[in-house]
């Protein structure tokens, strides 16, 4: 299958709008997505691009909350935002027909916003709500342990949602400031995909945008992989644990490597870990391996539910399994398996109009272009099982992050030793 690139039109401030339509759907979605996240906060900012997003919906001088969700719901649309580590985006759902006024609001949401106090105050409770929340879910407490581990001393190891404390330090003053210092139009893409007409978006993004200054703001502090263990009992029956490993960064050569790696070791029901942990030992119910990357470091890691009792012989299984890759590689038939997975996966957002977008967006922000898919396809079909094992030594060769939760009383024990004869130089 050929894979079009999108299209890109740049303002004279910086503004950037990338438009990918599909002329056989009726559907559209259109958005801002802004280059700042949990980890371009300062430490006082703890927690604000979330609390920003949230409040960016309470209101703008000229609409309320509820005319600004009236208005997209009453097309039978839907409008939302998402915060991340690295970028924020403000998306509305709609027929192609109502691009126009979905952007609008969006428009009006992110550059006239009210900022009442007393709606600051009430969010504030919403999210310390949202804290709690995600408090009480094992699995999102685990990830944020492991997190906090893996990227000890930099924001990457801070909670999304903030702290009650940081979150209710913020004042309508410090929201204003944050979108004055990285809501600029360097940083910020207009987005269009589905049922949208390039020419129409080009003009609704300039006259809502091409007004704006650029200007510059401090680079985002590095991070750097660190690695660490840490367990925690609560009233729960399950064991949750994760071992986790330095990953690979956005622009690194191994990236792509990396991605198949995780499918090989747990990206599926064939995978090694699923074939030995659930069906062939019974140890497991849940077992899943993930990738993340970020601009300048990146994490590898398996997550297992099972037993509490379970937990050291599945961290060497999972351990020796990673060892067993970097000493002797995939079997051909794993990495074609991988492969293929990689294949549906690209396929499949090819299909969607709005995850080729979110894609196309991602890639202008990492990369400041936009990756040819028949290119990434073309270099994951090349890669051979000698480059696997090199990847899986590079990730074992860091520091392992260790990270469990389990029922009360339990503590995750000190890890073993590798065998001599597994050990990765």
């Amino acid at each position: 299958m050929k894979y079009q690139s999108p299209i890109l039109e740049t303002l004279p401030n910086g503004f950037r709008i990338v438009v990918d339509p599909s002329p056989h759907v009726e559907t559209a979605v259109v958005g801002v997505y802004v280059d700042v996240g949990t980890r371009h906060e300062k430490l006082f900012e703890h927690g604000m691009a979330h609390l920003l997003e949230h409040m960016a919906f309470k209101g703008t001088q000229s609409r309320s909350a509820r005319q600004i969700v009236e208005t997209i719901e009453n097309a039978g649309g839907e409008i939302n935002a998402e915060t991340g580590y690295n970028e924020t985006a403000y998306t509305a759902n709609v027929l192609g027909k109502d691009v126009g006024i979905a952007a609008e609001i969006i428009g009006d949401i992110l550059r006239d916003p009210k900022f009442d106090e007393g709606d600051l105050k009430k969010e504030q409770d919403v999210i310390c709500q949202e804290i709690a929340e995600a408090k009480d879910d094992a699995d999102d407490s685990l990830f944020e342990m492991v997190q906090a581990h893996a990227f000890a001393g930099s924001m990457l190891a801070r909670p999304i949602l903030g702290t009650p404390s940081s979150v209710r330090s913020q004042t309508p003053d410090d929201l204003r400031n944050f979108i004055a210092t990285h809501y600029t139009p360097e940083n910020m893409i207009l987005g269009a995909a589905g049922a949208v007409d390039p020419d129409r978006i080009f003009l609704i993004a300039k006259n809502l945008f091409g007004d704006m200054e650029r200007q510059t703001r401090d680079a985002m502090l590095p991070a750097a992989y660190q690695g660490g263990s840490d367990s925690a009992g609560r009233d729960i029956d399950q064991l949750h644990f994760c071992l986790a490993y330095e990953g690979m960064a956005w622009g690194d050569k191994d990236r792509m490597g990396l991605r198949l790696l995780t499918d090989i070791l747990g990206g599926g029901h064939a995978s090694r870990l699923f074939q030995i942990l659930r069906e062939e030992k019974g140890l497991a119910y849940s077992v899943e391996a993930f990738d993340e990357s970020y601009v300048d470091t990146g994490l590898m890691g398996v997550y297992v539910g099972a037993d509490m009792e379970k937990a050291a012989e599945i961290e060497n299984l999972v351990e020796e399994q990673l060892l067993r890759l970097a000493a002797h590689g995939p079997a051909p038939q794993e990495l074609m398996r991988a492969q293929a997975q990689y294949r549906f996966a690209l396929t499949e957002i090819h299909e969607d109009p709005e995850a080729r977008l979110e894609r196309a967006v991602d890639q202008q922000f990492l990369y400041g272009h936009f990756i040819d898919t028949n290119h990434a396809l073309e270099k994951a079909m090349q890669i051979l099982p000698v480059d696997i094992a090199r990847i899986a030594g590079r990730v074992l060769s860091s520091k392992p992050t260790r990270c469990a939760i389990g029922p009360e009383g339990f503590r995750l024990g000190a890890a073993k030793p590798r065998p001599a004869f597994m050990s990765v130089a």
